[in-house]
């Protein structure tokens, strides 16, 4: 028989993110980016509050606990 190791694995739920599914920026809601003082091309800078991921760190995800991992066994 083979021994079963468990693995880290990014979550499958939030894709390694930690961050809950449809949890919105406040400050950008959820656009990644804000037009404080727009470029020539049109576009804004990212977010200071989530980066520029239109995410918010406020809620975490359930199934990883806000890790972004999950141990798995593979056989």
């Amino acid at each position: 028989m083979m021994k079963k190791s468990p693995i880290s694995l990014p979550c499958a739920l939030c894709r390694g993110s930690g961050k809950s599914a449809g949890s919105k920026c406040i400050a950008c809601t959820g656009k990644g980016g804000v037009l404080v003082h727009p470029r020539e091309d049109g576009t804004g800078l990212p977010c200071g509050n989530c980066g520029g991921s239109g995410k918010s760190w406020g809620h975490i995800c359930k199934s990883c606990l806000g890790t972004g991992w999950q141990d798995r066994v593979v056989v």
